[in-house]
């Protein structure tokens, strides 16, 4: 479960969700704890040290807690390093290393210079630890200026100096416990007291505390939690006080010699601590197989998951990638190597963008990862990637910052495909878009209502239609703007809208302009509903009918008027004719017809133009429809022939009765350049049989105006 050989065992189990803003902060690693306890412990030995030279008379054994002052300066000293330490390798850490070295070595220089040179008592440097202190102290300076170093010399330096200065710490605090004096491995150095040998001890764990991956021992000091170390520990703690005791009470008891016990002592000793690391190391080792274990279950979960995830270290370079996020480069034409150095690395390859299209390439500080790495928090991003063939896979990214046991923060980063998604939103957008220029430059007014009546938006087209600005049409609403004897209409049209049973009316509707006049429209309305089929608001077109409804006007009064004299034209008479013979069907009245024609017209014409003489027309017009009665229809044929259908008419005096009155009143005439002219007319004048056609019926009272001109024109003198 090593993808790429980069995740070991048990790291995911020793990565720790990220601290929340106001929580307790996490500890420092198991050994780095055990590191300031011994130092901490041993500062406490010195001053006790100090205190009990100083003032005496405290409750424990004479001698127990003497400690000569040069190596009290050195514990210290020693301490100082493992505290430092114990928050990191700094300069400062390494500077206090190297002092532990030299302090120590100037000492033993001096130690070898009164047993060199004549005359000096070697009892004068004490002081500053002329015995096997000074040799331990030594190699712990050593073992740890060592530590955070590589190399093969350092390494058996380290390895030497601490196992060295730890078997003689043990060794002399072995033969306190049990009874014995001081022991020194070398005879004519001087042994080492109690509370010296306790804290050379002390300083050897911190050593292996403060650098536990350097050291055979590391396995003690990072398990994976504090209790599990102090179950590690507790019986070293323990047994050894207790063994010292039960092994001189049974030299004693067999009677053995004080060398028996001097003898028996480290070897027991060491047996114990045998002993306890081999129940330690056990443990650990079945921690370690659940690790794995758990490790191997977490990975296969990582790996199953659909979505990319990546986990990066604390520099950014790549520990683990899953399937799906191999499958992901693999999408975008590169391999893993092409983002196993950092974050960015994946820039030189592929062209990335964020949602406003801007490339990260210019600022690749901006990229989730990069900014959760810098600012220590977690990150999201929609982000664009190239593809080989065109176009972008569209990525959801998060990053998201994990807190490693041993302080530092690595990165998880997952990737979710969001392409549809993405797509989809730049096409609503586009359509939304494309909604707002058809809204704002549609060439008709358009309006969108909420169901309460109220204006939500027009646009510019409405505005020019109806002349207000936009606001004063929001404020107002189009209902002041309808017309009285439609508003009523529209209620009803409105309750049929929000009751659902008609999604979509299409009326015409008369708007009050700005300027007063009314305009006629058409009206299309249609409802938008949610998803609950709910009315959101209904969008309103209107159409001006206004200009199209005057030609229509228009055209329908030239179909069946004259254009000149505003009379009713042939198609109007024939109409007409049609009713009146219903009427006649139903009621039984007789119809009339008179055919009128002018005398002279075309001398008229000739004389003072056709000007004059349409002057003339219009004038006749206007004369028959004042001469004839409401219910009869005056027509003009064409040229100056006139015709008018009379229905109902009493036979044939009453028709008579209305060619009396045509010839009684005055002809009609025009002014032209201060004089009158006139024609006189003659009028032809029929009944109509029943069933007889209209173009018969206009021949037969055609023949009677001829005879009717004829007989005028014979009685002219």
């Amino acid at each position: 479960m090593d993808r790429m050989g980069t995740v070991t065992t048990g790291q995911l189990l020793r990565v720790r969700r990220p601290r929340r803003p106001g929580s307790v902060p996490h500890p420092r690693p198991a050994g780095y704890v055990v590191a300031r306890w011994c130092a901490l412990v041993v500062v406490a030995l010195g001053l006790a040290s100090a205190v009990s030279g100083i003032v005496g008379g405290l409750p424990v054994p004479d001698g127990t807690l003497r400690i000569p002052a040069g190596t009290v300066l050195q514990h210290l000293l020693l301490a100082a390093v493992v505290l430092s330490a114990s928050a990191g390798w700094t300069p400062r850490a390494q500077r206090l290393a190297v002092l532990a070295v030299l302090v120590p070595a100037t000492a033993i220089l001096l130690t070898l210079a009164a047993l060199l040179v004549p005359g000096l008592d070697p009892q004068q440097f004490r002081m500053v630890g002329a015995g096997q202190a000074a040799g331990i102290h030594l190699l712990l300076g050593s073992a740890l200026y060592a530590t955070p170093r590589y190399g093969v010399v350092l390494g058996v330096l380290r390895v030497v100096g601490l196992t060295a200065a730890g078997l003689g710490s043990a060794i002399a605090a072995a033969a306190y416990a049990f009874g014995g004096g001081g022991l020194a491995l070398v005879t004519r150095l001087e042994p080492m007291g109690p509370a010296t040998a306790l804290g050379g001890m002390l300083l050897a764990i911190g050593v292996v505390a403060v650098g536990p991956e350097r050291w055979p021992l590391r396995a003690l000091v990072q398990a994976p939690s504090d209790r599990t170390l102090v179950g590690h520990l507790l019986p070293f703690v323990i047994l050894v006080p207790v063994l010292g005791p039960l092994a001189r009470a049974g030299a004693d008891f067999l009677g053995a010699a004080d060398r028996v016990t001097a003898g028996l002592a480290p070897t027991v000793t060491l047996t114990a601590m045998v002993w306890v690391l081999s129940v330690a190391l056990g443990d650990h080792r079945r921690l370690v197989s659940e690790v794995e274990s758990r490790d191997a279950q977490l990975l296969s979960v990582l790996d199953g998951l659909p979505t990319a995830v990546m986990l990066r270290a604390p520099d950014g370079t790549l520990l683990h990638i899953n399937p799906e996020g191999e499958r992901h480069l693999t999408r975008l034409g590169v391999g893993v190597d092409a983002v196993r150095a950092s974050p960015s690395s994946l820039l030189d390859h592929v062209e990335v963008i964020d949602e406003s299209g801007r490339p990260y390439q210019r600022d690749p500080e901006r990229l989730p990862v990069v900014s959760a790495i810098r600012d220590g928090r977690s990150t999201e991003a929609t982000n664009g990637y190239a593809l080989p063939e065109g176009g972008y896979a569209w990525y959801s990214v998060r990053a998201a910052p994990l807190t490693f046991t041993d302080g530092t923060a690595g990165t998880v980063v997952t990737l979710d495909d969001v392409t549809e998604r993405q797509e989809a939103r730049h096409r609503v957008t586009l359509a939304e878009r494309s909604l707002r220029l058809t809204f704002n430059h549609a060439p008709i007014g358009i309006a969108v209502i909420d169901p309460d009546g109220r204006l939500l938006q027009v646009n510019a087209a409405l505005c020019d239609l109806l002349g207000y600005e936009a606001d004063e049409l929001m404020a107002g609403g189009l209902e002041d703007a309808i017309h009285p004897d439609e508003r009523d209409v529209d209620g009803r049209q409105l309750e049929l809208w929000l009751s659902g049973s008609q999604e979509r009316f299409l009326l015409e509707r008369r708007f009050r302009h700005a300027s007063g006049r009314w305009l006629f429209t058409q009206l299309s309305v249609a409802v938008v509903r949610d998803d609950d089929g709910s009315p959101v608001h209904l969008i309103a077109q209107i159409v001006d009918l206004t200009d199209r409804r005057a030609l229509e006007e228009e055209l329908r009064l030239a179909a069946v008027q004259d254009p000149l004299t505003g009379l009713a034209n042939r198609r109007a008479l024939l109409r007409h004719l049609v009713e009146a013979r219903q009427r006649q069907a139903r009621d039984g009245p007789e119809i009339g017809l008179l055919y009128l024609d002018l005398d002279d017209f075309k001398e008229v014409n000739d004389r003072y133009g056709h000007d004059v003489g349409d002057r003339l027309l219009v004038a006749t017009g206007g004369w028959l429809l004042a001469a004839t009665r409401e219910t009869d229809l005056a027509c003009r044929l064409g040229g100056d022939e006139f015709a008018v259908l009379c229905a109902p008419v009493d036979g044939p005096r009453g028709l008579q009765e209305i060619v009396a009155r045509l010839h009684a009143d005055r002809p009609p005439s025009v002014l032209v350049d201060g004089h009158v002219v006139t024609t006189s007319h003659s009028v032809g004048a029929v009944l109509l049989e029943p069933n007889q056609e209209l173009e018969e019926a206009l021949r037969r009272a055609d023949a009677e105006m001829y005879r009717s001109k004829h007989d005028n024109q014979a009685q002219r003198p």
